[in-house]
């Protein structure tokens, strides 16, 4: 199975990981799934794990970055669209631009402006939890 995180999956399953997205991290590092990455999700997770409000230790931080480089599959996308994908919010096509060139079966998210699109190309966009559901199935 081919996946792309949001960061927002990142972010609330290192907060809390025995939440969904906290499973869903946990098989990415149990290589129950690959991941499909790109450097502009890359930095984006690694600048948004480091907002202080987080408060996330900085080896932590490390440690996630370092599990990406090694685990995951480097995509380069497609030039940026900006706009005309998701105007309410052009810094998310990054994850579908990846999607398409790296072709991920799911791009699993919990931001509303991914979710209401439901697919893209031949990628399904789904939630922490129906991802959950299908990645358990046999």
């Amino acid at each position: 199975m081919r996946v792309i995180l949001d960061t927002n999956i990142f972010v609330s399953g290192l907060l809390v990981r025995k939440s969904i997205p906290g499973r869903i991290l946990h098989a990415f590092l149990e290589e129950r799934f690959l991941l499909l990455i790109s450097l502009e999700i890359m930095a984006e997770i690694s600048e948004v794990l480091s907002r202080s409000r987080f408060d996330l230790k900085r080896e932590k931080i490390l440690e996630v970055i370092h599990a990406l480089e090694i685990k995951a599959e480097k995509v380069t996308p497609p030039p940026k669209k900006r706009g005309l994908l998701i105007p309410e919010d052009p810094a998310d096509e990054k994850f579908l631009l990846c999607a398409e060139k790296g072709k991920a079966d799911y791009l699993v998210s919990g931001d509303i402006h991914l979710i209401r699109l439901k697919s893209y190309k031949s990628t399904a966009i789904v939630t922490p939890r129906e991802f959950i559901n299908i990645s358990s199935k046999p």
